[in-house]
């Protein structure tokens, strides 16, 4: 007869297989739950890098200097902190390519920790997902309804009253709400327009200034940067210089970065001061039935009488500016920092009203209400009209309230 020998030996063969079970569920278990938060921590880490890289990026907009770089810092660290996150380390700055120009850059590499749950049987306490952002600052390759000239972003409004102007003569651009102020001019008759505010742009009066008593004093152009110097820019680096009334109708056709040094460029264009410059302009969109145009006015805040700013004018210099649209550095130039929305209102052709809202009654008929109250003493041309926010003209343009005036585009790179 045939036995069955060690079927006892049999029993608790299974006990192994579901250790290795048990072990391979706890493996999955923390593939899952742990990895799903390692991939949650990383996503939360790239928001903040996201988000702090454009928001350092913004304040590279104005160049690159060591207080543009801790500005920067210190505007990416309140969004990493915001976002839960923290710096994996210290923002570091270099130059990137953006639309095919070479730009200050900001990159932040963030990290956010959590413990683990499951990753702590294998000795993994904290859990950490990380993320890097890079993000420069550039301004748009093109743009129309440009006047060819450099405004001192200093300069005082006729009566200065609301420039926030101290005694030594420098005034910050004042900014009003386009909506607000068009309500306003609307409403009103000429003479009754905020000519504190109200800036003129003449081809003979050259600087203004505000003295101590509060008087604006103007004089005929010189070398000097003080005041409101205004000076017809050389474009020709970026738009045919030949036509300056086409540039500023349709713009000019290469791009021009700022902050950038440009030279100032001899004359007067009269024919930026006629009528037809401005009525070929198309009307402002839901103001149709105004006179009133809307521009970009170039704003700079230093000047080097001449040769190479960097050399020559070490004190106007900044670290990041550009020079690459000089055409003669034994030239005057201009650091230009930004694009400024400015509303024409009226414009004046030798003393009279050409364009615009006009004085209709009284001694000061047919006259534009800034150029009555700026009181020249010979007639001149000139343009006048208002700074302003919130603009219809070109939705990245931003008003100028001080240095930083507009057309700053931050952008990702990753």
């Amino acid at each position: 007869m045939n036995k069955i020998l060690g079927k006892g030996r049999e029993t608790g063969q299974i006990i192994p297989i579901v250790v290795v079970g048990l072990l391979v569920i706890l493996m999955l278990s923390a593939v899952i739950v742990d990895g799903g938060s390692i991939i949650s921590n990383r996503r939360t880490a790239q928001a903040a890098a996201d988000a702090a890289a454009l928001a350092g990026a913004k304040k590279l907009c104005l160049g690159d200097t060591t207080a543009d770089r801790t500005a920067a810092r210190n505007a990416a660290l309140q969004y990493v902190t915001a976002n839960g996150a923290v710096f994996a380390s210290e923002p570091t700055f270099s130059t990137v390519t953006l639309s095919g120009h070479e730009v200050p850059g900001i990159t932040v590499r963030t990290s956010v920790t959590n413990g683990s749950f499951f990753a702590r049987v294998m000795g993994q306490s904290d859990l950490t997902g990380g993320a890097t952002a890079t993000a420069g600052c550039y301004h748009p390759s093109v743009t129309v309804h440009l006047i060819p000239l450099a405004f001192f972003y200093n300069s005082p409004p006729v009566n200065a009253g609301k420039a926030n102007c101290s005694t030594n003569g420098t005034c910050d651009l004042v900014n009003y709400d386009f909506t607000s102020l068009m309500t306003q001019l609307i409403s009103t008759p000429a003479t009754n327009q905020p000519l504190d505010d109200i800036y003129i742009i003449m081809n003979e009066i050259k600087i203004c200034e505000k003295s101590v008593s509060g008087a604006i004093v103007c004089s005929e152009m010189a070398k000097n940067a003080s005041g409101g110097n205004r000076a017809w820019i050389d474009l020709s680096k970026v738009a045919d210089m030949s036509n300056i009334k086409k540039i500023f109708k349709e713009g000019i056709e290469k791009p021009l970065y700022l902050p950038s040094w440009l030279n100032g460029e001899p004359g007067v264009v009269a024919s930026v001061y006629d009528n037809k410059a401005y009525e070929d302009l198309p009307p402002i969109e839901d103001y149709e039935s105004t006179p009133y145009r809307l521009v970009l006015v170039p704003v700079f805040d230093n000047y080097c009488d001449s040769g190479d700013p960097e050399n020559d004018c070490p004190s106007a210099w900044n670290e990041g500016d550009s020079v690459e649209y000089i055409v003669n550095s034994n030239q005057q130039s201009y650091r230009l920092v930004g694009l400024a929305p400015f509303l024409i209102t009226c414009v004046t052709k030798n003393g009279k009203a050409d364009f615009g809202q006009e004085i209709t009654t009284g001694s000061n008929k047919n006259k534009c209400p800034g150029y009555v109250a700026l009181n020249p003493d010979k007639k001149m041309d000139a343009i006048e009209g208002y700074f302003v926010t919130g603009t219809p003209l070109d939705q990245f343009a931003q008003g100028t309230g001080g240095v930083s005036a507009g057309l700053d585009i931050v952008s990702l790179i990753h």
